[in-house]
């Protein structure tokens, strides 16, 4: 009996494990936001009640068939898994295109007028939110030189310490990746 309580909570685990992992994709591998801990939480906290008691109910009431119920919430937690990261990557490519239209709009104004900063400013947050910290350093650079405001020098400030400690991160990367090496 013991075992069984043990293998039980095990289960639950695993299962509130990969839920809330998978729910926390949304926001730290495709960025996305609007991603708040207690959805997951919450989440987490149905998947292990209800899994612990359909296997603490299924192993007396249906032993027979317990494996089978294993390997079904197993294929209903594969099924989760794959509908929500299809729908992330949806949205995240949606996301990506409405960026890339928006650069192509702000492009097309600075062609018309080079000296306007709010062109610059908001190229610099598109191209942050893209990932492209070089590119947002640079219209930064620019909006600050325009219009050398406190959020502009500050926008500037904290772009280039990103910068820097991207450099750092890639250098320490790459010493680690020699040692491993050697």
């Amino acid at each position: 009996m013991l075992l069984a309580v043990i293998y039980f909570l095990a289960f639950s685990l695993f299962l509130t494990w990969a839920v809330v992992r998978t729910l926390e994709r949304r926001e730290k591998r495709y960025r996305l936001g609007g991603y708040y801990s207690g959805d997951a939480l919450l989440a987490g906290t149905a998947v292990f009640i209800s899994s612990y008691v359909i296997n603490f109910v299924s192993s007396f009431r249906f032993r027979e068939q317990f494996l089978y119920i294993q390997l079904f919430m197993l294929g209903c937690l594969l099924a989760f898994e794959k509908i929500k990261e299809a729908s992330y990557r949806r949205s995240a490519a949606e996301i990506t295109n409405r960026l890339l239209e928006e650069i192509r709009e702000m492009e097309g104004g600075l062609k018309s007028d080079p000296a306007n900063s709010a062109f610059h400013e908001r190229l610099s947050e598109l191209h942050e939110r893209l990932g492209d910290t070089e590119k947002a350093a640079a219209h930064a650079a620019t909006a600050a030189t325009l219009d050398p405001t406190e959020k502009n020098r500050w926008r500037l400030k904290t772009l280039k310490q990103d910068l820097e400690e991207k450099a750092r991160s890639t250098l320490k990367q790459k010493n680690n990746n020699k040692l491993i090496t050697l």
